[in-house]
């Protein structure tokens, strides 16, 4: 219940924003299929996107969701950006995620992050983009306030192949401050998606997501599902 309040409240405040509208262009992703984990068998899978691009300005939504019969894997990030000064390749950002996973054996974790990225490459095909923030994390949101500090490190690659489309993340945080009962909280994530699209509108899509750290054993979780996407012709 907690997480459909907080998703209404972030949809609420990503399309009440109104500044500059120029090349302005709405854009809704959804996509519905199955999901396997080594740790939990077979599950449903489900994502949902709202994004909001202009010339100057990206603001997105994500609601990405894997059920299985004895857990699940929840997490909603809200995301804006912007152009840093007068740089077109620089661009300043800061996202919100509110994360529950059994895999990783966590209630909700609340995580702030910061920071500025650069586009190394950003043509009609693609983009390949690099981050560097600070991120600060909640591990157990609901239940205590002890916060972990990171610094983050991410590469982005967006590329277009006639009717294919990959997809690769790569994200590193490191850990800065002091630690909670001895355990480093430094990790990777990685997220890697190939789509092929079958028409305008319809595709299927294949991936995997995966949390690495030294502390805990890991589980990726491999999804295959069919996607969907359509502009919105919405004016604010």
């Amino acid at each position: 219940m907690r997480l459909i309040v907080i998703g209404t409240i972030l949809i609420q405040f990503l399309i009440a924003h109104n500044q500059n509208k120029e090349g302005l262009e709405w854009i809704m992703y959804q996509r519905v299929g199955m999901v396997h984990s080594d740790l939990f068998g077979e599950g449903a899978s489900g994502y949902t996107r709202l994004k909001r691009t202009t010339i100057n300005s990206f603001r997105d939504i994500r609601i990405f969701a894997h059920f299985f019969r004895s857990s699940n894997e929840i997490r909603i990030r809200q995301k804006s950006s912007r152009h840093f000064l007068t740089f077109e390749n620089i661009y300043s950002f800061n996202t919100l995620i509110y994360e529950k996973s059994n895999a990783l054996d966590m209630n909700l974790r609340y995580h702030f992050d910061q920071g500025l990225g650069i586009f190394v490459m950003n043509d009609s095909l693609g983009n390949l983009t690099l981050e560097l923030g600070l991120v600060f994390e909640n591990e157990d949101y609901l239940n205590n306030q002890k916060k972990t500090a990171y610094t983050r490190g991410g590469i982005s690659v967006d590329q277009t192949f006639f009717s294919f489309k990959i997809k690769f993340e790569v994200d590193h945080y490191y850990q800065i401050n002091e630690r909670i009962n001895l355990a480093s909280l430094t990790r990777y994530q990685l997220l890697s998606e190939v789509t092929w699209y079958m028409s305008k509108n319809f595709g299927l899509l294949s991936g995997f997501i995966l949390d690495v750290n030294r502390e805990h054993k890991y589980y990726p979780s491999l999804f295959l599902t069919f996607s969907y996407v359509r502009p919105i012709d919405w004016i604010y």
